[in-house]
């Protein structure tokens, strides 16, 4: 007989979310996209869920409407990257690629908020 049992993991609210794959919601390297997330994007939920997380704590996306990420693609995370671009002078594709421009700015942007140079991502708990 064979273990169907699913593994989950807490997302960073704490939320249980089934992953995609292992370590989906890697905090220890928050600004590390697996693929692009946007418009033209992979858009797979755990990137996407970053995504959300780290445009509600820039500012740009209110979490609150939706209890915390969501993990899907929609209009509302393109309206959050492409506010977030504008903020910040980008070109505003409403894309967010690994390594790129826009989670450049999301890092340093976030960091920068931090206690004595910690990211802001550095005070939540699983």
């Amino acid at each position: 007989m064979t273990n169907n049992r699913r593994l989950y993991v807490p997302d960073p609210l704490g939320r249980l979310l089934e992953p995609e794959q292992p370590g989906s919601f890697d905090l220890v390297q928050p600004f590390v996209l697996g693929k692009a997330v946007g418009a033209g994007g992979n858009n797979a939920r755990a990137n996407v869920a970053k995504i959300e997380t780290l445009l509600g704590l820039a500012g740009v996306m209110d979490l609150k409407q939706t209890d915390g990420p969501t993990g899907y693609a929609g209009q509302r995370l393109l309206d959050g990257i492409r506010a977030f671009q504008k903020q910040n002078g980008l070109n505003v594709d409403g894309r967010a690629a690994p390594d790129g421009p826009t989670i450049k700015a999301l890092s340093q942007s976030l960091q920068s908020m931090g206690r004595n140079g910690d990211s802001v991502l550095a005070h939540l708990s699983p």
